[in-house]
């Protein structure tokens, strides 16, 4: 789970300032491990056919189908050799129409079983040529009903090779309606390989960006905030997927309730940062209310209290700020869920300890 910080929402130029944290909070984040690669590897082919593309049936990849729209794309699928590698090539030289008529897809019908609740990675390489968007989406669902199976995610590609890890829980059953597919929404070429669907089990899963354990009993390292803002970002109210890159405000060197340095974050009016979006829709937004969140995980265990504290006030009196953690299991059906867990408080003019305690 993942301490989620504090924020404060917008009156007239009002400021938060936040003073030491206290114990705990958490978020598990989860990725593959590189061994599971080769512990894996027979059972890889359960799930995805000739995903090395070395077998070839008229000049095209064996198992491997294009899908789209005559009226609205024009693409050609065939085999081709990088360097002495086989792989898969994808040409789009016509998308037109809108949503789902626009894509060309490379995909592989009928070939996945998955069960629901089930762990699993898939691995590929890929680079793309006269790609605007640089932009490949890769879903795994039912073709007949339309439906995800819990993947489906957009991905950047360059035109260099590169590769690509996706961990997933199934959210529901596949078997002869499955698909798999690569799907680009541009006149370009994608080329493809080395495409793995792994199965998993929770005990092979590992945690990446874990903040370490220290020597006290505090989890979040750097909660007065004396060292400056290492260890810490932000999260505002998103603008479609955009968010803040960093933490925002300063870190004052004197007039801490504990010490000597505490977080200021200028809030309302003019005074938050702004976000802009021109996708569909221009936005303009000036945040007026934002969470400082520690970065990295921290491990807890499921269902036993923790508590997270800290000291603030405001310039403003009665201000509300909150407390919260982002939880998250990953090992749950479908694409793992954060649970957000928060705690409004009204602050005043001079520091106070406030304190949320929960089970995660």
């Amino acid at each position: 789970m993942k301490p989620k910080g504090w924020g404060q929402q917008g009156g007239a130029r009002p400021t938060v300032f936040l003073r030491a944290v206290a114990v705990l909070a958490a978020m598990l984040l989860v990725t593959a491990p590189s061994e599971c690669r080769s512990a894996q590897e027979a059972e890889m082919e359960e799930f995805v056919k000739n995903g090395d593309f070395s077998q070839v049936e008229e000049g095209k990849p064996a198992g491997w189908v294009t899908i789209g729209d005559p009226e609205y794309v024009t693409q050609e699928l065939v085999t081709a050799d990088e360097g002495g590698d086989p792989c898969a090539k994808l040409v789009c030289t016509r998308c037109e129409g809108g949503q789902r008529r626009q894509y060309a897809v490379l995909a592989q019908v009928g070939q996945l079983r998955l069960e629901e609740g089930r762990l699993y990675v898939l691995a590929c390489r890929m680079r793309a040529e006269a790609m605007d968007e640089l932009t490949v989406r890769v879903s795994i669902g039912d073709a007949e009903r339309r439906r995800s199976s819990g993947l489906r995610v957009d991905l950047p590609v360059t035109g260099s090779w590169s590769e690509y890890r996706l961990p997933f829980a199934a959210a529901r059953a596949i078997r002869e309606t499955g698909r798999l597919q690569f799907a680009i929404a541009e006149p370009a070429t994608l080329y493809l390989d080395d495409v793995r669907l792994v199965a998993i089990d929770p005990d092979q899963i590992v945690f990446t960006h874990v903040v370490p354990p220290g020597s006290g009993k505090n989890l979040l390292p750097n909660g007065s905030f004396e060292l400056g803002k290492i260890g810490w970002s932000a999260v505002g109210r998103d603008i479609a997927w955009g968010n803040l890159d960093r933490l925002h405000g300063r870190v004052e060197r004197s007039g801490g309730a504990d010490g000597r340095r505490f977080l200021r974050i200028p809030l309302g009016a003019r005074e938050g940062p702004t976000l802009y979006w021109d996708y569909y829709d221009p936005v303009v937004r000036t945040l007026r209310r934002m969470l400082a969140a520690n970065l990295g995980w921290i491990r807890v265990d499921p269902g036993q209290p923790y508590t997270l504290s800290c000291d603030m006030r405001a310039s403003v009196p009665g201000v509300t700020a909150v407390l919260g953690v982002r939880a998250q299991d990953p090992r749950g059906a479908g694409t793992p869920r954060a649970q957000d867990l928060r705690h409004e408080v009204r602050l005043t003019s001079e520091w106070q300890r406030h304190s949320f305690t929960f089970r995660p």
